[in-house]
């Protein structure tokens, strides 16, 4: 436990490198922030694009929405797609050089869609501060129930005066002359 300490006590260290996104594997203190809910996740959501804020996954009364922050890409970079109940965001760039040496990013992110979204209709839209927002609305529920109109035809035939009660009777004829 004692090799553990140092990392324990030491949740800073992730900030001593200047650029994030050089690293690539996962620090020791990433994996006990998984264990200690005192330490935010948000530390490190510069190892995971689209987990930034302003990132989130909503469903309300009206629609299904994603918004992704993958600024480092540009709009011809993403696709958007639909695939087996899912929308796949997939964002990639070859090798780019910057000001530390050569770099390439790649991105995807799988979420589910839930039921009763209308696929048909989705929208994406990319920000120009790199928020990438896909939306779809929901599906109205279809009921059992219908509500039947009623037309009316013209005038009233009910009147308010007491009519004779019908009576039916059966009449048999006469037999024979009588």
């Amino acid at each position: 436990m004692s090799s553990l300490l140092p990392y324990l006590i030491d949740v800073e260290r992730s900030r001593i490198f200047e650029e994030p996104q050089l690293t690539v594997a996962l620090l020791p203190q990433e994996l006990l922030s998984l264990l200690r809910p005192e330490i935010s996740r948000s530390q490190f959501s510069w190892r995971q694009p689209g987990l930034r804020e302003g990132s989130s996954i909503k469903k309300d009364k009206s629609k299904f929405q994603i918004n992704l922050d993958i600024q480092h890409f540009s709009p011809d970079d993403i696709t958007v797609k639909i695939v087996d109940g899912f929308v796949v965001v997939e964002a990639l760039h070859e090798e780019k050089q910057d000001q530390h040496g050569w770099v390439s990013r790649r991105f995807t992110r799988r979420c589910p869609i839930p039921e009763g979204c209308d696929t048909d209709a989705v929208e994406s839209r990319l920000s120009s501060d790199g928020v990438l927002t896909v939306s779809m609305p929901l599906q109205r529920r279809i009921s059992n129930e219908r509500r039947v109109p009623i037309i009316q035809t013209g005038p009233v035939k009910i009147s308010d005066e007491p009519k004779p009660e019908c009576v039916d009777s059966i009449e048999t004829p006469p037999a024979n002359g009588e």
